[in-house]
């Protein structure tokens, strides 16, 4: 069933924000799920109750009322849906945003029954059924020569036992015609039924094999203004199902005979054929770019996205697993990127593991940034813990029409030069074209790319430059092998500051950067009771705070304002010599794969030295 947008997400049951689809970042401009709590976007005086909620267990046939604040900077009314359920043993909500002026206006801008339908099924001259779950009618009209003739307008119930009664109904199809009924009125997402009758020709004697095809739609009656209306008022926070959260639902379809469903059938068999990817059942490449050159050209004006998605570590699925298991990947994808876009754009799969997205309606950064941020999301959770230590995830370029160019093949370069900066800088993000920031390396890249040459990725560079590291600490003093190696790192890996630590009382000895005010951070980070969260290298990485399980450790990194850190024991965590702390402070930003490796690497090494090489580190 065709809904009005709704704002999904999961969350933990102290709210954490786990998923959420596009229209619930965009509506509340979280470029990044893990960051935030959804306690953050409740007006204050509303926070307890939510809680209290939540503690005691929402009921899921409720909608309940809450002043969110969204991305403009207001708080504006909300209908909240929540219902508790259980993923790998942990209870978890999912929990419906709907703004009640969004609907409002959405209402208020909706036109007739009629021409939505007409419009819906891009129809004329032919047999359309209508039925509405708020006046409980079946209508059949036939459209002729754009005129429209109407064959029933009756009340469902009473129209099925006329044409019962009047032996419209084939005795082959009545129980056929029974069940279409009762189907009907339950608004279903696709209707369809095989009926032989006189629906069409209104006599007994002229029966046809017809086919009944069709969808459920929103239908966006006036009551819903009352109704929201009331509840913007009203002190009781709870509403029940039945008190028609939702505008009443409508289904219309076409009635096709049997000849003509056949050759729609041929038609869309064909079609799929030439135009669909067999495996995944979204455009082939021939498709997608065919779109993208309808869409993206000179004489085009409306904003579209040009969207490049690859996924990060596909081929260990692929060889570990079998090739099975990674079609089984690829397809879940394409079912994702579909979701998400909606009626929005096009999908396609553009060969292996990369797909493409043309998308409309990205009217500001804010936006882009929620849309880009969601697919990023539901791809890692779609395979969260599936393929044991291999995560799946994705990365994305994108450029945007007209803004950063004119043509689809310039802005298809572009994306492709962002998503080799997102796959450079550790995979599992997103990289958008900027003009301002990006030109002068994409013409490089280009300059590169005509010579027959190939872009190095970043992870060999910088596997590179650590074995450099090695060998100057054979051949060079290793105090200033140390140095240098800690300001290349806070330099590249775009970090604000190094900080070292002894275990006496864990004091700062050695400080590059910005300056941590205090220890209390470490000393909390290394109670016994929190080393379980260290790896087997003795060291935690913080991407996002949010995602700390222990209250404790999340307010140290916010007390410091330390957006992500990585932790380094010196030592064993049974005697611990010291701890060696690289933040970001600045700067909202993943550790890449490579840069977790790397430091982990210059950790162990520091480790492996004795204590007279730290203390001369420290001196310097």
């Amino acid at each position: 069933m065709t809904n009005f947008p709704k704002k999904t997400a999961w969350m933990t049951l102290n709210l954490d924000i786990i998923k959420a689809n596009r229209d619930f970042l965009t509506y509340f401009e979280t470029p990044s799920l893990h960051c935030n709590n959804f306690l953050d976007f409740v007006i204050e005086e509303e926070k307890a109750f939510l809680k209290g909620l939540i503690a005691s267990g929402p009921s899921p046939q409720k909608f309940y009322h809450f002043k969110l604040h969204e991305n403009s900077g207001r708080y504006k009314n909300n209908v909240l849906n929540f219902v508790v359920f259980e993923e790998k043993g942990q209870k978890l909500l999912d929990v419906t945003v709907y703004d009640v002026e969004d609907l409002l206006q959405f209402n208020s801008q909706s036109i007739s029954e009629e021409s939505r339908i007409r419009h819906a099924l891009s129809t004329t001259d032919e047999h359309l059924f209508f039925y509405s779950d708020v006046t409980k009618k079946i209508q059949i009209v036939h459209y002729f020569q754009n005129q429209k003739i109407t064959l029933y307008d009756a009340y469902i119930e009473e129209w099925k036992n006329e044409m019962l009664s009047k032996n419209f109904i084939s005795p082959d199809s009545i129980s056929s015609f029974v069940t279409f009924v009762t189907d009907i009125k339950e608004i279903p997402g696709n209707i369809t039924a095989n009926l032989v009758c006189s629906i069409r020709s209104g006599t007994e004697d002229v029966r046809e094999s017809l086919r009944f095809v069709g969808c459920g739609f929103v239908d966006n009656s006036t009551s819903n203004s009352v109704m929201f209306n009331n509840l913007a008022a009203s002190e009781d926070r709870s509403m029940g199902i039945g008190d028609k959260v939702k505008a009443g639902n409508f289904v219309a379809g076409r009635i096709l005979s049997e000849s003509y469903s056949t050759q729609e059938t041929n038609r869309t068999s064909l079609y799929n054929d030439l135009h669909v990817d067999s495996l995944t059942h979204i455009y082939n490449k021939k498709t997608i770019q065919s779109f993208g050159t309808k869409l993206i050209a000179p004489d085009k004006t409306d904003i579209t996205a040009l969207i490049i998605v690859d996924l990060d570590h596909f081929k260990p699925v692929n060889d570990i697993y079998g090739h099975l298991e990674g079609d089984k990947v690829l397809e879940k994808t394409a079912s994702v990127l579909k979701e998400i876009t909606g009626d929005d754009g096009y999908v396609g799969r553009f060969g292996g593991d990369e797909f493409m997205m043309l998308v409309k309606g990205l009217t500001s950064e804010a936006i882009l940034r929620g849309f880009l941020s969601a697919i990023l999301t539901n791809i890692r959770a779609s395979f969260e813990g599936k393929y044991g230590d291999i995560n799946v995830t994705c990365s994305i370029g994108c450029a945007m029409f007209p803004q950063t160019g004119n043509t689809f093949e310039e802005l298809f370069r572009k994306a492709d030069f962002c998503l080799y900066r997102a796959k450079n800088k550790g995979r599992n993000r997103y990289v958008f074209y900027r003009e301002d920031m990006h030109s002068e390396e994409y013409k490089e890249s280009l300059k590169i790319k005509s010579t027959g040459g190939k872009y190095e990725v970043r992870e060999l560079t910088e596997l590179r430059y650590m074995s450099q590291f090695l060998t100057s600490l054979l051949q060079d003093n290793k105090t200033e092998a140390f140095a240098t190696l800690f300001n290349h790192m806070k330099s590249t890996y775009n970090l604000d500051a190094i900080t070292l630590y002894s275990s006496k009382n864990f004091n700062p000895v050695y400080k590059l950067g910005a300056v941590i005010p205090d220890n209390r951070r470490i000393i909390t980070f290394l109670k016994p009771e929190y080393l379980k969260y260290y790896g087997k290298s003795n060291s935690l990485c913080i991407n996002f705070f949010s995602n700390l399980k222990e209250d404790e450790l999340k307010k140290e990194m916010i007390r410091h304002d330390v957006k992500s850190s990585m932790i380094c024991i010196l030592g064993t965590k049974e005697d611990i010599k010291g701890a060696i702390v690289f933040d970001r402070i600045e700067n909202m930003q993943m550790f890449a794969e490579y840069e977790i490796n790397c430091i982990e690497m210059a950790s162990s090494i520091l480790n492996m030295n004795d204590q007279k090489l730290v203390h001369e580190l420290t001196q310097n």
